[in-house]
Order: C-alpha cells, then sequence, then structure tokens
C-alpha cells in the first residue's frame, strides 16, 4: 500500500511464571508472557515498542492504553462511512509487514521465542525486548543480513522518506501522505 509510514501488531514473549501477579501473566494460549507491542515501517525498522503489560491483557488493551495512539488520535479522529475510515480498513489489512518484522526479530534473537521462555523478572524480560529492538534497528540501519540470506524489499515503494524534526513533525506529515492516498484510493 503506497504512503503507509508504519504498522501496529502485537506478539508475545515467553517468560518463567512469575512469584508476583501469576496468574495475569497468563495468556490466552496458556503460556506465561509479556504482550509487547511494536510499530513498524515497510522497512522492518521499528518505531516504536511498548514492552511492558503481562501475557493476559489484550492488545486492544495495550492499544487503547498506549502513548502513540493517543497521540494518533488526535490527529486522525474519523467518523464511519467517510474516505478516511474506508482507508483505515485498507491500512489494516496492509500489516503483513509487522508480522514480517516480528519474524525477522524473533528469528534474530531466538531469546524471544516461545520455545526458549526467558527465565527472568518481568521488568527484566521487557528490557531485554527492548533492547533487542534496538540492536534489530541497527542490523536493518547497517544492512546486516539476516541469517544466510540478504533480506531484500521491494525497491518501488511510493512513500515519503522520514522527516526527522521531531513526533509532531512526523505525525504531521503522516496525516499529509494519509490525504494523499485517501484521494488516490477514491474512484
Amino acid at each position: 500500500m503506497p504512503g503507509v509510514l508504519g504498522c501496529v501488531d502485537g506478539t508475545h514473549i515467553a517468560i518463567k511464571a512469575p512469584r508476583e501477579a501469576e496468574p495475569s501473566y497468563v495468556n490466552r494460549k496458556l503460556f506465561h508472557s509479556i504482550n509487547v507491542q511494536i510499530v513498524s515501517n515497510l522497512d522492518l525498522k521499528i518505531y516504536n515498542i511498548l514492552a511492558r503489560r503481562p501475557g493476559s491483557s489484550h492488545y486492544s488493551f495495550v492499544w487503547a492504553n498506549s502513548a502513540i495512539r493517543q497521540k494518533l488520535a488526535e490527529f486522525w479522529a474519523t467518523a464511519e462511512g467517510t474516505p478516511e475510515a474506508r482507508f483505515t480498513r485498507l491500512h489494516v489489512k496492509a500489516r503483513s509487514a509487522l508480522e514480517r518484522c516480528f519474524g525477522l526479530l524473533k528469528g534474530r534473537f531466538i531469546c524471544l521465542l516461545q520455545a526458549r521462555k526467558m527465565e527472568y523478572d518481568p521488568s527484566k524480560v521487557c528490557q531485554f525486548v527492548n533492547a533487542c529492538s534496538v540492536l534489530h534497528n541497527m542490523c536493518m540501519l547497517g544492512g546486516v543480513p539476516y541469517g544466510d540470506d540478504e533480506f531484500h524489499m521491494e525497491d518501488e515503494i511510493d512513500r515519503p522518506p522520514p522527516v526527522e524534526q521531531g513526533a509532531r513533525a512526523l505525525l504531521l506529515e503522516a496525516r499529509a501522505v494519509r490525504g494523499y492516498i485517501i484521494r488516490r484510493l477514491q474512484y
């Protein structure tokens, strides 16, 4: 989808059963975990990560209580049936890049795989997840290949370069790009 700046989704990082609040860390698949929310771009760089909620927290709860959602809501409140709402539905379908980002992150840092189950306190696991995300971005920016294969992205992605002038400027640019895409999608 042209002009997409990022996608948001969640994943679970397996942990050992914590001593405190143990039931709250049991997720819907019945293993102990930290629920991690990531915002990634199409180049699989992580823009935002929220690694602090116990596994029983639903993705919608994590999203509803995230600072990035609150910032975006200030800019993108839309009514159902509008071109913006139709765009949002299309955008939701275009999240395969984020799924690939999760796979790449967990593939590079196998300590994040469910089978590995981190043997640390939940707060320490959250720090590990954040550190792995930073290292992941360093690998992506440095062109470090993934495993034996190089990871190639499409060269024809039609999107503007990122703005480095702060979060507000980026959100304003994202809003402008979103408007441009909505106008292009109208028949």
